[in-house]
């Protein structure tokens, strides 16, 4: 039996970054109704895969404070439901085709031009990490060790 990899709407990708953008403002009545619609996406399949991509994209149509508090969400959706937990009578877990496509992007993120992108990207990778090593994940290390490879490359060539 083959899983089918989720797809990642562009439609999804803008809905999360509106959510984002919202729970930022200061009126407390949008600040608040945002945070509720962030709490409650959570549970929908393709969530976590939507808002890595918005994190880990580089574009100049997101704001680095937006990718900043998506990074801050994501870490969170991974806390709760990377392996899952009981909410009432259903089990709330990630599922498998959503964590590799997760799995796929992240590292991707530490490519960012963005520092502060790069340091919650690798915060997250650490959160899955710690579910994930060394056997559900056995290709984290050599995606580290590109990502790294490529970064002095990247960083590098900026000062040239």
């Amino acid at each position: 039996m083959t899983t089918q990899q989720p797809t990642i709407s562009d439609t999804q990708c803008t809905q999360i970054i509106n959510m984002l953008g919202a729970a930022m403002r200061q009126d407390p009545t949008i600040r608040s109704a945002a945070e509720q619609q962030l709490q409650q996406a959570r549970y929908l399949e393709g969530f976590g895969a939507a808002l890595t991509k918005v994190v880990v994209t580089e574009s100049s149509s997101v704001p680095t404070d937006i990718r900043q508090m998506g990074a801050i969400v994501l870490k969170q959706y991974i806390r709760e439901r990377w392996v899952g937990h009981t909410n009432g009578a259903t089990q709330c877990a990630t599922s498998e085709s959503e964590k590799q496509l997760m799995r796929n992007m992240l590292p991707r993120g530490l490519l960012h031009s963005e520092r502060k992108v790069r340091t919650a990207v690798g915060m997250a990778i650490a959160e899955i990490a710690k579910h994930e090593l060394p056997a559900g994940w056995p290709d984290l290390v050599p995606q580290l060790v590109s990502a790294i490879t490529q970064g002095r490359d990247v960083h590098a060539s900026t000062f040239m």
